[in-house]
């Protein structure tokens, strides 16, 4: 049988597998936009993004799903029964930040670079997806359990310092940092994963 880690491990690589199926298409696509005025572009970019990331967002947010399941299976030692789901997630959630961040560029360079601009941009909502099915599903099982960060080999040093620190224990007992608190502290390409470790089990402490 896999271990936690192996498991998280392969959570972590999924998101990289999603992160480069959504940059391989939103470059293409977003290429399209090449030609366009200022306003012809602004209208394009929120016509053309939350299709994104609903597309590859409901991908994580499936794996995500199916990954709960999995390891609620494996490792909770719990009598009461519970199906994880996917949460209401919205795709127009980052829209307006992200546009305004691209028309940005767009009015001081013009459109080189926006393509790559945007698809980058959109690797954090998209990931995202995974992270909220995982924390929203965490909170509603009836098993107690606990919400942790998990980085990945190499992570920058804010990535690092948020899953050293990450642990949020619902129903009482130590908290250390909310999950809510950094919920929106993930960067672009960023891989960490949020983790739900069940009660009775040890933290995930990957070998690096």
């Amino acid at each position: 049988m896999a271990t936690r880690e192996q498991l998280a491990q392969e959570n972590r690589r999924n998101l990289e597998r999603v992160t480069v199926l959504t940059l391989r298409e939103a470059r293409q696509l977003l290429a399209k936009g090449d030609g366009l005025n200022q306003q012809e572009l602004g209208g394009f970019l929120r016509t053309l993004i939350p299709g994104i990331v609903q597309r590859y967002g409901n991908v994580n947010a499936v794996l995500a799903m199916n990954y709960y399941d999995t390891v609620r299976d494996l490792f909770a030692q719990s009598t009461k029964p519970y199906k994880a789901y996917i949460p209401e997630l919205d795709p127009y959630q980052e829209v307006d930040s992200i546009v305004g961040y691209g028309m940005a560029h767009f009015q001081e360079k013009g459109f080189t670079g926006i393509p790559d601009i945007i698809a980058n941009a959109l690797t954090r909502p998209v990931a995202n997806w995974n992270r909220d099915t995982m924390r929203t599903n965490a909170v509603a099982d009836p098993a107690r359990t606990v919400i942790q960060r998990v980085a990945r080999s190499g992570a920058c040093a804010f990535c690092a310092m948020a899953a050293l620190n990450s642990t949020k224990v619902i129903e009482g007992r130590t908290t250390v940092m909310s999950a809510r608190t950094y919920a929106k502290h993930f960067h672009d390409h960023c891989h960490c994963t949020e983790e739900v470790v069940f009660e009775g089990e040890e933290l995930i402490t990957p070998h690096y």
